[in-house]
């Protein structure tokens, strides 16, 4: 399987080739590649495609539709996943700001 499979089988809808290509790509992941696993990267990746599909317009597509607790559930997949990673992203593709007050 490859780096591309993996990621569109982590949901039911159908992801363009383009659209895994370049999340792929973002993360430093080769889509051709062999999937050899979770690793940050890989979760990272997945995390985006969690927030693409939560950002995507009304997505309907072979009798599969994405509701409006669909793409508040992706998003708060994808925020777990970035808060894990310490990724400084969010599901709306802002960087989330933290109180790094106390570190003085």
């Amino acid at each position: 399987m490859t780096n591309s499979d993996a990621l569109k089988s982590v949901t039911k809808y159908p992801l363009s080739a383009n659209a895994v290509t370049r999340i792929c790509a973002d993360r430093g992941i080769t889509a051709a590649g062999t999937y050899a696993g979770k690793d940050q990267a890989f979760e990272l990746a997945m995390a985006d495609v969690y927030a693409f599909l939560a950002a995507s317009g009304n997505i309907s597509e072979g009798g599969f539709s994405i509701s409006i607790s669909d793409r508040e559930q992706l998003a708060n997949m994808a925020d777990a996943i970035y808060s894990k990673w310490g990724d400084g992203m969010s599901a709306a593709g802002m960087p989330t700001v933290r109180n790094k007050s106390n570190l003085w």
